[in-house]
């Protein structure tokens, strides 16, 4: 297909029952892609009910690294949809290529990491966080401190 700049255009639609196939809005993440002609890929995530709603899965979040010049490539995998997902490592002389990205079941990411580390020391201090658990964890938090004023 074929857009013209500056426009839109319907390009597809389905039911959302045929998207949801039984199951809850707050379950469901729409992934939407798109490659340019220099196979460039665009990726967005979409979502059917408000954010604060969202039942995300626990997931299992696995990363390897392979030194390269410079630093460490780090891969990090799901077993399930992944939101918000950052990496850190102590220090502040550290840059990392992306550092906030969410993650599908079966879809690697690889992450570019500049440090002095080595490998051993590198591997024991990356540590990965998902944003929407540390949000969720806030959220009760206030809200049972709210509960007992």
């Amino acid at each position: 297909m074929t857009a013209p700049a500056n426009t839109s255009k319907v390009q597809y639609t389905v039911p959302l029952s045929e998207i949801l196939q039984g199951k809850n809005r707050n379950e469901v993440v729409i992934t939407a892609r798109f490659i340019d002609d220099k196979q460039k890929i665009y990726t967005n995530n979409y979502f059917l009910t408000r954010y604060k709603d969202i039942d995300f899965p626990k997931a299992t979040i696995r990363t390897t690294s392979t030194p390269t010049n410079g630093g460490f490539d780090a891969t990090v995998e799901s077993d399930v949809f992944a939101r918000g997902v950052f990496l850190s490592i102590e220090g502040i002389d550290n840059f990392f290529s992306d550092n906030y990205f969410d993650l599908l079941p079966g879809e690697p990411v690889t992450i570019y990491v500049t440090t002095s580390l080595d490998k051993a020391t590198f591997d024991k201090q990356l540590k990965n966080r998902k944003y929407c658990r540390c949000i969720l964890k806030i959220k009760d938090k206030i809200l049972k401190n709210n509960r007992h004023e």
